[in-house]
């Protein structure tokens, strides 16, 4: 996961299986989660990113943060989702 002042990036891998892992299908499905870091919990918003926007995190922060993830994604044969999650307003 790489974080951002407007959010936190999150990149979905499976190893390099040719689905998407059930949790992410889950995130999509359910728009919302809680996300723990240490002991701190915080309730957000996701949103799948697509398109330029997309390739734009994938490439100036993800590859940047993971330069392995492109190797992963090639035998993966798939797109891997990326989605920004946004603290929801208390």
């Amino acid at each position: 996961m790489a974080g951002g002042p407007n959010g936190s990036r999150v990149g979905v891998g499976q190893w390099h299986r040719s689905a998407h892992p059930d949790w992410f299908r889950n995130l999509r499905a359910a728009d919302t989660t809680d996300v723990q870091v240490g002991a701190e919990h915080t309730r957000m918003r996701a949103r799948e990113l697509t398109g330029v926007e997309r390739s734009a995190i994938w490439t100036d922060v993800i590859l940047r943060e993971d330069p392995g993830i492109g190797r992963f994604a090639t035998k993966a044969r798939r797109t891997i989702p990326v989605a920004v999650l946004q603290p929801l307003e208390e």
